[in-house]
């Protein structure tokens, strides 16, 4: 019997029955169970119209079993089969500049760039191949430096430039459209006998 059909025989008699009549094997005497819910066969044999609560109690757990499948439907599924939860969306702080203790230092990236620039550039003689690779590893470790001076919602954007040294004059100029109270820079420069090397680091608050 279908679920909406139990549901109908609860709301009109407010009882639902359940039976089960056992038949013999022929063979080995073994017994075998058949489950009929429906509310005749019951009262066809028990004889009486007292309908036992177990019907009551399989409905109840029918109805719980759909409440729960209900809400877990608002889950989605991944790979494999597993729920994963739906992500938290965060409200806006609308914060519109950066606490005192989190703003960008330009003395404390400038250091930060002294010592990157030392560090790898101390022993290397000028190659071009060398350089063009060594440019872009120095620009990754600068802005992993300064993103560990607590300066949260910052865009940090590096620029690293290495040249031959040959007695020639180089101009390095830069623009930027910013906010002047809390977007600023940082810049430092590097030399030895056979190349220059200036980084400029550029903190740029996100509101």
């Amino acid at each position: 019997m279908s679920f909406m059909k139990k549901l109908r025989a609860v709301t009109e008699d407010s009882t639902i029955g359940e039976a089960v009549s056992e038949d013999k094997a022929s063979a080995g005497g073994r017994h075998r169970g058949s489950a009929s819910a429906t509310e005749s066969d019951v009262r066809s044999e028990t004889g009486s119209e007292n309908v036992p609560n177990r019907g009551l109690m399989l409905l109840r757990r029918r109805m719980s079993n759909w409440k729960n499948s209900k809400q877990s439907s608002s889950l989605s599924r991944g790979v494999f089969g597993k729920i994963i939860p739906e992500t938290v969306k965060m409200e806006n702080t609308y914060r519109l500049q950066p606490g005192t203790a989190e703003r960008f230092s330009p003395s404390k990236v400038e250091t930060v760039i002294k010592n990157v620039l030392q560090q790898y550039l101390s022993d290397l003689e000028y190659n071009p191949r060398i350089c063009s690779r060594m440019s872009q590893r120095i620009s990754d470790e600068i802005k992993k430096r300064v993103k560990l001076l607590n300066c949260p919602r910052y865009k940090i954007v590096c620029y690293v430039m290495i040249g031959q040294k040959r007695d020639q004059t180089v101009q390095y100029v830069s623009r930027c459209l910013w906010d002047e109270k809390n977007d600023s820079f940082a810049s430092a420069r590097f030399e030895n006998k056979t190349m220059f090397a200036t980084a400029t680091v550029f903190g740029t608050y996100f509101e």
